[in-house]
């Protein structure tokens, strides 16, 4: 073969090679599976095998059941599964599968059938639990998924070295025969009850088995002698409450077994009726439990197990600065025992016994606190101790005289004292005392002792320059000495003055007068002086003194003792004494601003002045009265009136009150207060007091722009005196030199027992106190519903609301009223205004038509603090106006009726023209101008002449306004129809000839009263009313007037 041709055969078997390896075996289901999920579900499973890569397979399946007509598609399916749900697993007794696997090659179809009960899977038990555990037995329940079914539970119990196996078709199962104090792994699943299928998944739990119940740790308690209780633990059970205990016992000499006076499962009492006192008893107790039981023997003696009686009674005796006494009572006396006495601190303790019942325990540490306990015990130590009982104690300190004094007496006797500290009872300790002096040779006992003082009466004392004292004490723990000296000088009290006596008193001086005792030693007085409030003292060497500078009318208590320098003051002699009075030194304690001046009427007004005494140390005497002077009189006012009322003051003149203070020796000097004319001053207006729990802050308006001051008033209502058992109601101001229009005011009390004040002060004086238009808390809300009196709807779209409005109530200030106005179904959509606190009535523009709308208002404080709503108005809003179309139809019809109107006066004219020409003879009257008419002047009541101007000018167009109301005849005698005209008789009149009871009309305006003035026919109307009856003021100029009449007797 030729070269070329090799390499062409080894890549054709290479490729052949490659061809045989790809060309697998056919892909083919195997491995079938099967489980019926707690008979409700199907699951098939299988595995592919013959093929390289399954994924690329196509795999189809199909089932049928039994009893079915037709193939069904698996409710899901994948490569190697197929489920059925609930919906398509009808609990048939044999399903098949038909699996059809294709590839690119082809396909091929796989068959499979089963039984359904030999593959059912119950549901896993559900809520596994070990109810109870012994040192043998564990008992387990659970509940089933599946009621309807038939199943068997099988439980495992297992430890680490072994596996057990039970069954049961019950829920619960109690398995015994297992080992004590072992853990166990318990496990349940369920299966069909055939046998057929698979187990569920198993539910475990954990259990671990006590030990066999032991009774153990046994007591035994003789109390007192008398009554014996046994005790013991029971170990090895989870629940001790489930064992069955018998106690039964005998003594040493009796010939049976006893149940006990009384037992628990942990006890066995014998009461002194079985108690006989027997030297040994043997107890058998016997556990009983349903894994068996048990029997436990314990024996005891007696003596061993004593426990007496706690002592009784246990008080301190006595304590000391080392020892402590204690007491007690035993129960039994019958019983020897002995007492352990414990004595401890915060770092010791400490014991001590005894047979007695009696203790004195000694060698303590002084002023030290100890706790002390008592208990009891069998006389040989056996047995137990009783229960302590326990006292506490406070060990002194070491008794010592100390605080020493020495009194020498007038020079004649010494006394020196001293305290005893350090011990609980002083009455205890041995006090001895002896004394030297200075050029003694011994030592000498006193005149007379005590436990705290030694006596050297005048043939002991001999008036030695000093002396020494050693005072011993002694006590059962032992005895000190204390010695202490004196310097006889440093200690001398002299005796008291003697006939102390009140020589002569003035409002301002007092003298006193006394004698000594020995005049031969010298002495220093002093004399001291006191009232409720001071105390002053003064010193002379004479036994008379005079004290100046006193005040007025006010009771001294006065005292004189004698002093040697050094020493002691004698005991003091006393003496009272009471200065006279005198005229009050001081004014009146007002300011310029303490008065109100009152409304005017006609030109005269009332003042009322505040008044307040000066201060009480210058009253120099009880004041009676007050007397205010001014240009008008004097008025009196008792000293207990705030006020005094001036009448009658002028309003237009200024006036200078003097107001004096009064007791019975004379007048205070005068507090001057100015109260300007009328409008002078200014007052302040709108005074606003506002406070909250801090501060009270009042607040003020004011017009004036001149220089000015402020003073700020208040009046309480009741200040308590305490002298008089009385109120006191006076003002008290704080003045501001500024020009703001608020202050701060230091109150300490309620603001609501106060009355507040403002007034102004310029160079023109005072404006008199302007009281408070409203005290009001900030912080208050209002609480109280306000009051919506009405709504009503208007013609253009609104609403009128009306209200009842209130600016300062209730400790509040009112500045607003909030409207809200809501509509839409469930008034959901308001709109608010504000309103000042003033008004009553507000018109709400612009709302909807045929609209319901709910109003209410609500009150705001100045603070900004909102209070409640009114109760709700409801009201539709109906627009009244006219239409454009109806305003044009009535405007037609106006039109109509004025042209007939017209008409109809037209043609009632031209009647009365024609009428009046066939008048025969008409009499006119002629119009005078005159200078001078007589009335009847309303204020005086009499006829008057007042003058006028005389004749028509063009400086009073009022005649000419008048006489153009006269037809053209009138100045043109000249009739149309002259055969029925005559001349007129008054024609040739004077003014004097007119009679009185000629009427008088006022050109003007305004007439005055008289009789009418004729109408004239023919008269063109006029826009004035000429003849409106208005009176005139009697002291004005008047205007000219024209009289019109006729004379008497003619037409």
């Amino acid at each position: 073969m030729p070269h070329s041709v090799c390499p062409l055969v080894l890549w054709a078997i290479v490729l052949l090679a490659w061809h045989l390896s790809s060309c697998t075996a056919d892909p083919e289901a195997t491995n079938f599976t099967f489980v019926v999920s707690n008979w409700e579900t199907l699951t098939a499973g299988w595995d592919i095998v013959g093929h390289q890569h399954p994924e690329d397979i196509n795999v189809s399946v199909i089932w049928t059941a039994t009893g079915a007509n037709y193939w069904y598609y698996c409710s899901e399916s994948t490569h190697r599964s197929c489920f059925l749900d609930e919906s398509n697993f009808r609990g048939s007794p044999r399903y098949t599968f038909n699996i059809t696997l294709s590839t690119q090659d082809g396909a091929s179809v796989k068959s499979m059938s089963m039984t359904t009960r030999d593959h059912v899977k119950p549901a896993p038990v559900e809520s596994l639990n070990v109810t109870h555990v012994t040192s043998r037995c564990v008992g387990l329940a659970w509940n089933k998924d599946t009621w309807d079914r038939t199943v068997t539970f099988r439980v495992t119990y297992s430890t680490f070295t072994s596996t057990n196996t039970t069954e049961t078709s019950e829920h619960t199962i109690t398995i015994c025969g297992l080992t004590p104090n072992t853990r166990y792994n318990l496990s349940v699943s369920a299966s069909d009850a055939y046998g057929h299928g698979y187990p569920s998944d198993p539910r475990t739990a954990l259990a671990n088995t006590t030990e066999d119940p032991e009774a153990t740790n046994f007591t035994f308690v003789v109390s007192n002698w008398k009554t014996l209780t046994a005790g013991w633990d029971i170990v090895g059970h989870q629940h001790p409450e489930d064992i069955n205990v018998s106690v039964i016992w005998t003594a040493t000499g009796a010939n049976h077994w006893y149940y006990c006076s009384t037992s628990t499962h942990r006890s066995c009492f014998l009461d002194e009726f079985d108690f006989r006192g027997s030297t040994s008893y043997t107890f058998n107790i016997t556990l009983s439990t349903q894994d068996g039981a048990s029997v436990k023997s314990m024996s005891m003696t007696t003596r061993d197990h004593v426990k007496p009686a706690p002592v009784e009674s246990l008080k301190v005796t006595h304590v000391t600065s080392r020892c402590v006494g204690l007491a007690w009572n035993k129960d039994t006396w019958d019983r020897t025992v002995t007492f352990r006495v414990t004595y401890s601190t915060f770092t010791s303790t400490n014991t001590t016994e005894t047979s007695e019942h009696t203790i004195t325990i000694c060698g303590l540490t002084p002023n030290t606190r100890y706790n002390l306990s008592v208990s009891a015990s069998d006389e040989y130590g056996h047995g137990y101790p009783s229960d302590p009982r326990t006292a506490l104690a406070n060990t002194t300190e070491d008794p010592e005289a100390t605080n020493f004094t020495f009194v020498v007496s007038n020079w004649k006797t010494l006394t020196a004292g001293w305290d005893i500290v350090g011990h609980q009872h002083p009455e205890d300790i041995n006090v001895s005392v002896i004394w030297t002096a200075t050029g003694a040779n011994y030592w000498y006992y006193c005149s007379t002792s005590t436990h705290r003082s030694c006596f050297l009466d005048e043939s002991n004392f001999r008036g030695s320059t000093s002396y020494k004292f050693n005072i011993t004490l002694s006590t059962q723990d032992g005895a000190s000495v204390k010695s202490m000296s004196m310097t006889t000088r440093d200690h001398v009290k002299p005796a008291p003055v003697e006939s102390l006596k009140v020589t002569h008193v003035t409002s301002r001086c007092v003298g006193l007068a006394w004698n000594k005792d020995r005049w031969d030693r010298p002495v220093t007085f002093r004399v001291t002086y006191s009232t409720f409030t001071s105390t002053n003292t003064t010193e002379t060497s004479e036994h008379t003194i005079t004290i100046c500078g006193l005040t007025p009318n006010t009771r001294y208590n006065l005292s004189v003792s004698a002093s040697a320098g050094h020493g002691y003051p004698s005991d003091p002699r006393t003496a009272p004494a009471n200065t006279t009075e005198e005229e009050p030194g001081a004014a009146p304690n007002m300011t310029d601003a303490s008065f109100t001046a009152h409304k005017c009427v006609n030109n005269t007004r009332s003042v009322t002045i505040y008044l307040r005494p000066p201060d009480h140390t210058t009253h120099n005497g009880v004041l009676r009265r007050y007397n205010v002077t001014y240009a008008r009189g004097l008025n009196n006012a008792d000293i207990t009136d705030s006020t005094v009322l001036l009448e009658a003051l002028d309003c237009n003149a200024d006036y200078n009150v003097s107001v004096y203070a009064a007791n019975d020796v004379g007048m205070s000097p005068p507090f001057t207060l100015r109260i300007p004319k009328l409008g002078d001053v200014l007052p302040p207006t709108d005074v606003l007091v506002a406070f909250d729990n801090e501060s009270v802050n009042v607040s003020w308006k004011s017009a004036s722009h001149e220089e000015k001051n402020w003073t700020i008033s208040w009046n309480i209502f009741c200040v308590w005196n305490h002298d008089v058992q009385d109120c006191e109601n006076q003002v008290d101001w704080i003045k501001s030199d500024n020009n703001e229009s608020f202050v701060k005011v230091p109150l300490k009390m309620s603001p609501d027992k106060i009355q507040f004040a403002v007034s102004m002060t310029t160079a023109e004086g005072s404006s008199g106190m302007v009281l408070s238009s409203c005290v009001y808390n900030v912080s208050k809300s209002p609480t109280d519903k306000p009051v919506v009196s009405s709504v009503k709807s208007q013609p253009n779209l609104g609403l009128t609301v009306k209200w009842s409005p209130k600016r300062c109530y209730d400790a509040m200030l009112i500045t607003e009223y909030r409207i809200e106005y809501c509509h839409n179904a469930n008034y959901v959509t308001c709109d608010t205004t504000s309103i000042t606190s003033e008004s009553d009535t507000y018109v709400i523009p612009g709302l909807l038509k045929d609209v319901t709308y709910r109003v209410r208002i609500r009150q705001r404080t100045v603070a900004g603090l909102d209070g409640v709503f009114s109760d709700p108005v409801y009201l539709k809003v109906i627009d009244t106006r006219f239409p454009v179309s109806l305003i044009g139809w009535i405007t037609i019809g106006c039109l109509i009726f004025l042209i007939g109107l017209g008409y109809t006066l037209a043609q009632c004219i031209k009647k009365a023209h024609h009428t009046w020409n066939e008048y025969d003879e008409i009499s006119l009257p002629h119009f005078y101008v005159i200078s001078g008419v007589q009335e009847t002047s309303p204020s005086a009541g009499k006829n008057t002449v007042v003058s006028g101007q005389g004749s028509r000018g063009p400086e009073d167009d009022r005649v000419s306004r008048y006489q153009s109301l006269v037809p053209n005849f009138v100045s043109n005698p000249g009739l149309k129809n002259e055969k029925k005209t005559k001349e007129n008789p008054h024609a040739s009149l004077s003014v004097e000839s007119l009679d009185t009871d000629y009427a008088r009309v006022i050109i003007d305006d305004d007439s005055m009263p008289g009789h009418p003035v004729p109408s004239f026919q023919y008269q063109q109307p006029t826009d004035e009313d000429v003849w409106a009856d208005s009176a005139g003021s009697s002291d004005e100029s008047l205007p000219p007037y024209v009289t019109a009449g006729t004379k008497d007797g003619e037409d």
